[in-house]
């Protein structure tokens, strides 16, 4: 049951944050990024990911409330040696007095790092 929107910058999307944060992933990595696709070659590495879950949620409490964001990804890597396919799934929580919207965006920043870290610490 929702309770309310949470609205993203204009030309933002759940896509577009997910992709952001796998091409973090990847140049954390050490890996060249490409922008076009003209740039690709035989040994460049493809990435596909299909999005399970983006959520941020409340959870009410007597002193204060939890904001929560979940990211879980299937995230395909195809290279010259296969393909490898990685689940990522994380959850951010914290503590907060109120549900003002830079708390909600505190909670997600924290989600998409760790969405970072964990994929960063899977790519090999």
């Amino acid at each position: 049951m929702a309770l309310g929107d949470i609205l993203l910058k204009e030309g933002d999307s759940v896509e577009t944050l997910t992709a952001r944060a796998i091409r973090q992933a990847f140049a954390e990595s050490g890996f060249r990024v490409l922008d076009q696709q003209d740039q690709v070659t035989a040994e460049t590495y493809l990435v596909d990911a299909d999005i399970d879950r983006f959520w941020s949620r409340t959870n009410p409490g007597f002193a204060a409330i939890t904001l929560s964001t979940e990211i879980s990804a299937q995230v395909s890597i195809r290279s010259p040696q296969g393909v490898e396919k990685q689940s990522v799934s994380i959850k951010a929580a914290d503590n907060y007095q109120t549900g003002m919207e830079g708390n909600w965006i505190e909670v997600a920043g924290k989600a998409l790092r760790a969405f970072i870290d964990n994929l960063r610490n899977r790519i090999k």
